[in-house]
């Protein structure tokens, strides 16, 4: 039996940058796995020629285990994380 995951993504970054026309997407759309197998999703922000300087990430979930959250590179090479908080038995 596998299972299918989906996530719902809400982005958080400044009105301004929204009304810049700033994608959101979340990569893959859907994933196929086995119980106990682990996966990647990715949240891609493509800001289109915008500047971002910062963002705030909340992702929702239900019957998964999250295992770990890390930045990518569009904040740069050492991007500032200021909290990271995973909490598996209420879902996000």
């Amino acid at each position: 039996m596998a299972l299918v995951a989906y996530s719902r993504v809400l982005l958080l970054l400044a009105l301004s940058t929204f009304a810049l026309g700033v994608a959101v997407s979340i990569e893959p759309k859907a994933v196929e796995v086995e119980p106990g197998e682990n996966f990647t999703l990715s949240i891609v922000v493509d800001p289109q020629g915008s500047g971002v300087s910062g963002g705030e990430v909340a992702v929702f979930f239900k019957g998964l285990e999250v295992v770990d959250v890390s930045a990518g590179d569009l904040l740069g090479p050492r991007p500032l994380v200021g909290f990271k908080y995973i909490d598996n038995a209420e879902g996000y």
